[in-house]
């Protein structure tokens, strides 16, 4: 079982590390706050999301996260974390009031080199685009992992005619030998010229399976996700589901109306946010993951029109 646990582990880690870098929102693909019945056209699909019934870390406000939490700069080269600020304004983080330097060690002292970096520059810790450092929020209060259950908001972000992604927040994936603090997790309604739903496309572990609308459990003309106990991976069946780098359970517990507490995420005022929501690991996959902005990859490549796509890569 070890054994292919770090077979798991390796291939998605390999997987993670090819998946293609896209700015999915400044590619223009980005929804409008303002685009006019967006939240009406947000939760005639809202998704109906059923907890495991033995899940000990649901679902919470991102704000509430942020409010138990500090944001810190982390560096590599041996020299020490910094506090960038004890107490975080969600404003400020999204306004790209906060800042810092990369580091670079000198003998026996470590030193700020390089351009100031803002809390909207995409720095998540332990990725191609920031290396070793970055910030990352830290939490402190271990209360707030376990979540509030059925009364966390959903944020979303719509395109008309294209797509609504749906995004759920758990203050802490308890997934085994990958756990971290921070876990956005998100399933993407596909929409045709006429408003109406034709594929859903289900994230587990940052990957997507896309299923035609007629082949998923609906109710009313809402989709069914099952969140995996632990990882909190979706998907559209009840059971055992192979996830990479764990097994993942899915099972009908507490059921999770999502249409009564949605927020558009481009009005979130920390929105913009490039860093890391959660602890820095010794990989990747231990590290807290980016949430959704500006660098968050959270929709089908194929799903994006050829002339936006060919215009950022």
């Amino acid at each position: 079982m070890l054994l292919m646990a770090l077979m798991h582990l390796v291939a998605w880690i390999a997987a993670t590390a090819s998946s293609p870098p896209y700015d999915l929102f400044s590619a223009g693909a980005a929804p409008s706050a303002s685009a006019n019945g967006s939240d009406a056209v947000a939760a005639r699909y809202a998704p109906i999301v059923y907890l495991h019934p033995d899940e000990q870390f649901g679902p919470g406000d991102p704000l509430s996260f942020l409010a138990h939490s500090r944001l810190m700069w982390a560096h590599d080269e041996s020299c020490r974390d910094h506090i960038v600020a004890e107490t975080v304004d969600a404003g400020a983080l999204g306004a790209g009031k906060y800042f810092h330097r990369h580091s670079q060690r000198r003998l026996l002292n470590c030193r700020h080199r390089g351009p100031i970096l803002t809390s909207l520059a995409s720095v998540r810790p332990r990725t191609r685009e920031s290396g070793e450092e970055g910030f990352f929020l830290d939490l402190r209060s271990g209360r707030e992992r376990a979540g509030i259950g059925a009364a966390a908001p959903v944020l979303y972000y719509y395109v008309p005619q294209r797509y609504i992604a749906y995004w759920f927040f758990y203050p802490y994936n308890d997934g085994g030998i990958v756990d971290h603090d921070g876990d956005w997790e998100n399933i993407v309604v596909q929409l045709d010229a006429q408003e109406r739903p034709t594929e859903v496309a289900y994230y587990a572990h940052g990957h997507a399976t896309i299923y035609p609308w007629e082949e998923i459990e609906h109710e009313g003309e809402r989709p069914v996700v099952y969140s995996a106990r632990g990882s909190h991976a979706s998907y559209p069946s009840r059971g055992p589901h192979l996830g990479i780098p764990t097994l993942d359970w899915t099972a009908a517990g507490e059921r999770w109306d999502t249409a009564a507490r949605l927020r558009n995420v481009v009005r979130e005022s920390w929105w913009g946010y490039g860093g890391a929501w959660g602890q820095v690991g010794e990989i990747a996959s231990t590290t807290g993951p980016k949430g959704p902005s500006p660098f968050k990859l959270g929709v089908p490549l194929n799903w994006i029109p050829p002339n936006i796509l060919q215009s950022s890569m």
